[in-house]
């Protein structure tokens, strides 16, 4: 079965998105940045699940609406906690809920169309 092109474009997301947070936790690690090791962690969990997400969409594996809503859950936390981590102080916080509002959305979005799939390829 032939799978539809939005399953490129999650898996290409995901993919993405996973080399992007491997790439801030080689730099926090090599300490090429002055990145806080709470924020590295941070990385490496959203890391994980990214990659998780990308492998799980191209499996077709049900388990993967479960992992996007965490990926949701990590990524938009982690942009909210950058406030604190980074003592931004308090006139970055609506632009950090925006940003956080619209993690949660592509991750909406990326689960909808993941468990629709699901049920189609299912029929």
């Amino acid at each position: 079965m032939r799978r539809p092109v939005g399953h490129y474009v999650v898996i290409a997301l995901f993919t993405g998105l996973a080399l992007s947070a491997l790439n801030q936790v080689r730099q926090g690690l090599l300490r090429e940045t002055s990145t806080p090791v709470t924020l590295v962690m941070l990385h490496v969990l959203t890391g994980a699940l990214s990659t998780a997400v990308a492998f799980g969409v191209y499996q077709r594996a049900r388990w993967t609406t479960g992992v996007i809503a965490a990926w949701g859950i990590a990524a938009a936390g982690m942009v909210v906690l950058l406030e604190p981590i980074l003592a931004l102080g308090s006139d970055a916080r609506s632009g950090l809920l925006g940003g956080a509002a619209v993690i949660a959305a592509i991750a909406f979005c990326a689960a909808w169309y993941v468990r629709r799939d699901s049920r189609q390829s299912r029929q």
